[in-house]
């Protein structure tokens, strides 16, 4: 079946095996930190079930998901797509392997501090982000500000850079805290926290990589693309509302949450489009987990209305939505990867598989099922107050996660199904962008 091109679509060479590579250290790197972070989420089942949110060893284990698990799957992201949906790399490819080593390390160190509470920890792991952090703007802003193309990748990600700054800084002032150095944060500094972190860094992000992804992936026709616009014109100012709320609570406070819900109605009616006018209508278990991602975004925001409800909220927010959504386009990107690096040189040259011949869909499934019905398990817990429903749905999402490394049996090398036969086993995959 051929995709008909049009003005709004673009195709773009592959990544090379080494930028291919990179990205997959960077996504094996992330998933021991999601593996870290959802043992962290077992273990404290029944102290989140009481609400007990600021305790060092909840918001430790919570740091492992968010600095650990979806910070550096954004990076793997980039690491691909700076290339492939920008047109341009970053400044410098060598500053990509120490990114990733300071980050991970920094992403180690504080969230182990807090658990142990330990100030030297906590205040040796924040500045490592920092410099991290650093060397990753002056890697990728001259990617975003020269890239070739003007598309919702380029906009969500330079958002997303300024909202990773004004994390950290929110960030170092409670990490200063934590530490037992006496110093008065702003009035709104823990909910203009959440919002920079959870929509204005990773949201951004999977707004900008998945209105690239998702299209690419279900090969969806070309569509409408106002739900997408309208958001980007509101999610711009989710960075300024957050930074200015952090010291003057209301109104500004308000008016970035109501943006955040905003723009997240936006974005499911996208998606919806994305997948009403996709071609690839085979049950795909990486699709269904960023479809069924974006509906527990919807079913986060039921939560809003429930004044007690609030860490049921940022938790589904968290655990549902960006989690899901990234493990997901794990179950793509990665199969992709590892196609891309064995087999593309092959392309004319002999019989070359389909990327979908890497993957188990049964894995991918049972991926899926566990994961989404733990997400829902674990936030009814949080709502009811009920440990033993947070401890199942931990254990259900931790369980999917470890169904999921069988996908990565990809990276070593899968051999083919002999039974495949040679039509099914030519390749036709084309990168897509749908801007």
């Amino acid at each position: 079946m051929s995709v008909q091109k049009s003005k709004s679509t673009t195709s773009s060479p592959g990544p090379d095996s080494e930028t291919a590579i990179e990205a997959m250290i960077h996504f094996v790197t992330a998933m021991l930190f999601l593996f870290a972070g959802l043992f962290a989420l077992v273990w404290n089942s029944a102290r989140l079930a009481d609400g007990q949110f600021s305790d060092p060893r909840v918001v430790g284990g919570l740091h492992f998901i968010t600095l650990g698990w979806l910070s550096l799957s954004v990076f793997g992201a980039l690491r691909v797509f700076t290339g492939v949906a920008l047109g341009t790399q970053g400044y410098n490819k060598k500053l990509v392997p120490w990114i990733r080593s300071i980050w991970s390390l920094g992403a180690v160190l504080f969230p182990v501090g807090l658990i142990l509470q330990k100030p030297f920890l906590i205040m040796t792991g924040a500045p490592l982000i920092g410099v991290a952090l650093i060397l990753f703007t002056i890697h990728i802003v001259p990617a975003l500000l020269m890239s070739e193309r003007s598309g919702f990748t380029k906009w969500f990600l330079l958002i997303g850079i300024v909202s990773l700054w004004g994390t950290w800084l929110l960030g170092l002032t409670a990490a200063l805290m934590r530490a037992g150095i006496f110093i008065t944060p702003p009035e709104g500094y823990f909910f203009a926290h959440i919002l920079l972190a959870v929509f204005g860094w990773i949201g951004s992000c999977v707004l900008g990589v998945g209105s690239h992804l998702i299209p690419m992936f279900a090969l969806s026709k070309v569509t409408r693309q106002w739900p997408i616009k309208a958001a980007l014109a509101l999610w711009a100012f989710i960075p300024l509302c957050a930074i200015l709320g952090a010291f003057y609570s209301e109104p500004f406070l308000t008016i970035g949450w109501s943006i955040a819900g905003a723009g997240s109605l936006l974005w499911m009616i996208q998606v919806a489009h994305y997948f009403k006018g996709r071609l690839r209508k085979e049950a795909e278990p990486g699709l269904m987990l960023a479809g069924g991602s974006t509906i527990l975004l919807g079913l986060s925001w039921f939560y809003i209305f429930f004044q007690e409800a609030s860490i049921s909220f940022v938790g589904l927010l968290i655990i549902g939505w960006l989690t899901l959504f990234t493990l997901g386009i794990y179950h793509r990107v990665i199969p992709f990867l590892a196609w891309y690096a064995r087999f593309a040189r092959n392309i004319g040259k002999g019989v070359v598989p389909k990327v979908q011949d890497l993957i188990d869909w049964k894995l991918g499934m049972m991926t899926m099922g566990f994961s989404l019905a733990g997400a829902i398990i674990w936030s009814i817990g949080l709502f009811t107050h009920l440990s033993l429903l947070t401890y199942a749905g931990s254990v259900s999402i931790l369980i999917a996660a470890l169904i999921s490394l069988g996908q990565l049996r990809t990276l070593i090398g899968k051999k083919e199904k002999n039974h495949v036969s040679a039509d099914k086993r030519t390749d036709n995959v084309e990168l897509k962008t749908s801007h």
